[in-house]
């Protein structure tokens, strides 16, 4: 984790455990989510895919949505990550990649997160993610450019993330 500048320099696995490098997104703003499937938050799938369909339909190549499921939160993510896969596109129709399951916080959380929370603390400073549907917006130079709290739906800063895709459109 030490050695990580940015967002694009870590590796993380999808749902069959193929190794992804986020160095694939890079040039993109991304929009980095936990996630569960009998969270009371879950609706919040069907909000992301609606901004991630509103923004990519005006700028295709510009943005990315990725879940981490997580079961650290009131066990709300018991499911294989083959059981999250179709409750993520058969039931909440989403197009938008999520990975394997992982932990974000404690000692065995995925090192991804711990940069995250290191970069960009949560409320009082605290390094952890508090709840399922937390959310990090990443730049296109792999910094992190936001944090918002599982109570704040994506609709509300949507504005954010275009401003961020037309400040630095290729």
């Amino acid at each position: 984790m030490s050695s990580a500048a940015n967002f694009f320099d870590f590796t993380v696995l999808d749902s069959v455990d193929n190794e992804i490098p986020l160095s694939t997104y890079k040039g993109k703003v991304v929009l980095v989510v936990n996630t569960a499937s009998k969270c009371g938050f879950t609706y919040q799938y069907k909000n992301l895919e609606s901004v991630y369909q509103g923004i990519t339909k005006e700028y295709p190549e510009d943005f990315i949505v990725i879940g981490f499921p997580c079961n650290q939160f009131g066990s709300q993510e018991p499911g294989s990550n083959a059981e999250i896969q179709n409750f993520c596109s058969l039931d909440q129709k989403v197009t938008f990649p999520v990975m394997g399951k992982i932990n974000v916080n404690g000692d065995k959380a995925h090192p991804l997160y711990k940069w995250l929370k290191k970069e960009k603390p949560g409320l009082l400073g605290l390094e952890r993610v508090k709840w399922n549907f937390e959310k990090f917006l990443i730049g296109r130079d792999g910094k992190i450019i936001d944090r918002w709290a599982s109570t704040t739906e994506p609709e509300k800063f949507q504005n954010k993330i275009l401003e961020e895709i037309k400040k630095t459109a290729a």
